[in-house]
């Protein structure tokens, strides 16, 4: 019966306490996160996604303005995902097209790590292109934040560069489309590398040395040169 209500309210737009909707969002993530089941056998947990799934749209919707409502979001879709494996498939482009109008409207590191974690790890193999236009999203909207005042915004910066991070680690070729901005990410974290903040900068630091690393050798991929990132 509280389940029903629950789905009535969420899917009407009932807008209740902070505490109410953080206490059902933990919920939901821990049916997801506290079972450790092989995905054929996961089919429970893939209906009450299905149950589920519209009531959290709403939420996302409702209280994309709080931080702290949206973080404990999306750690119930990266546990749905971690927990599901290929039955979550379905939901995945309508997910990242959800995240990614979040993320422009409002920059939350959140949801970049979101992304990062249960996107990016896991699908960049499998769904290259639709990895890839996910990033341009981030990116471009960022690259907007940055331009504004990159200083002020450590927490996107590090979480950002936390992103193509996990890209270059899982799939690198992702990086180097001309879709994922790959020469505005590097000019950006030129800037990066000279901000205050210790962690940020590792983090920069860190996706440098991936970048270089794992820069194609191929004759089909023209390497930049210095004056060519400043034009």
């Amino acid at each position: 019966e509280y389940g029903k209500q629950w789905y009535q309210r969420r899917v009407r737009g009932v807008k209740d306490d902070q505490s109410k909707v953080k206490l059902e969002l933990g919920m939901i993530n821990s049916a997801f996160h506290g079972v450790s089941v092989p995905h054929t056998a996961a089919q429970p947990l893939l209906e009450l996604l299905k149950e589920v799934w519209d009531p959290l749209k709403a939420v996302l919707v409702l209280w994309s303005t709080d931080e702290v409502i949206i973080d404990e979001l999306t750690k119930c879709y990266w546990h749905a995902i971690n927990t599901l494996g290929p039955l979550f498939d379905p939901y995945i482009e309508p997910l990242v097209d959800m995240l990614c109008q979040c993320y422009e409207k409002h920059q939350y590191a959140c949801l970049l790590e979101s992304c990062a974690q249960g996107l990016l790890n896991i699908y960049s193999s499998e769904k290259p292109d639709l990895i890839a236009g996910m990033l341009q999203r981030l990116s471009n909207t960022t690259f907007l934040l940055f331009s504004r005042a990159m200083s002020d915004h450590p927490d996107i910066v590090q979480a950002f560069f936390f992103s193509p991070l996990v890209c270059s680690q899982a799939q690198p070729q992702i990086v180097y489309r001309r879709e994922s901005n790959c020469k505005a990410v590097l000019r950006a974290a030129m800037t990066a590398i000279t901000m205050q903040e210790y962690h940020t900068v590792k983090e920069v630091s860190r996706w440098l040395v991936e970048f270089i690393g794992h820069y194609p050798s191929s004759n089909t991929v023209r390497r930049p040169s210095p004056l060519s990132l400043h034009s």
